[in-house]
């Protein structure tokens, strides 16, 4: 009986410190080879330079971007860390514009708010997305820092394209966030294969005994991504003209 109630004691505390937990998660990114692809099926030979060159340039980028989730039960902030230009003259914060990654993504789990803290021309926005709940887990696994990790899949269309997006999820890291705001998995995303173009992936794993609290951003207006849109479409017009 003693030790059924020892057994039972060591589970609680276990449970407890489950859920008392938060972490650290830092990210490298990398561009993935499909938007080569991508690239050398533009017909137009001057897009298609263009487009060359902004890749080449991302390539050299990537190496020295750095993300960060930060994360407790409940809520995640996942953020990079935002510089003008590194030793060699490479302008970092185009680099995290052109991996969708400039700012400073919240979610909550609890009411399903995400939202992407950015600037556009000066301006704070806080950008409302939806949480994405389509993933397909396959039986797919790998082992990323030391964790195993299942494969997640789900589609996007754009432009009249389905493009997928690829996470790798741990399981026994039973968070619901990862980078860029997508979430809803059973685990923490520990590798994300955004669009088939960029690649973000853990570099550093830290897991917390003790709460952590993440601090809901304020700062900058409330809209929803279709007006952020507008307002995007109205200023390319402004300088246009």
């Amino acid at each position: 009986m003693k030790k059924i109630f020892t057994l039972i004691t060591i589970i609680s505390v276990t449970l407890m410190n489950t859920y008392s937990q938060s972490g650290t998660i830092t990210y490298k990114a990398e561009i993935d080879n499909n938007i080569e692809k991508f690239v050398n099926d533009i017909t137009d030979p001057i897009r298609k330079s263009y487009s060359q060159k902004f890749i080449s340039n991302l390539k050299k980028s990537a190496p020295y971007l750095n993300f960060t989730l930060n994360f407790n039960e409940q809520e995640s902030l996942f953020t990079g860390k935002q510089v003008m230009l590194n030793d060699n003259g490479v302008d970092l914060n185009m680099a995290y514009g052109a991996f969708s990654a400039d700012g400073t993504f919240y979610s909550n789990k609890y009411d399903e708010m995400i939202f992407w803290q950015r600037q556009l021309s000066g301006k704070e926005y806080r950008v409302q997305m939806n949480a994405c709940r389509d993933w397909k887990i396959t039986n797919e696994s790998k082992i990323i820092k030391g964790y195993k990790c299942l494969k997640a899949t789900t589609s996007t269309i754009i432009n009249n394209e389905n493009l997928i997006t690829t996470a790798w999820f741990c399981p026994t890291l039973g968070y619901q966030f990862g980078p860029k705001g997508f979430e809803g998995l059973p685990g923490l995303i520990l590798e994300l294969n955004y669009l088939n173009r960029f690649r973000f992936y853990a570099n550093k794993i830290i897991i917390k005994s003790k709460y952590q609290k993440i601090v809901k951003p304020q700062e900058g207006k409330l809209i929803t991504a279709k007006k952020f849109e507008e307002i995007i479409k109205k200023q390319m017009g402004f300088f246009q003209d």
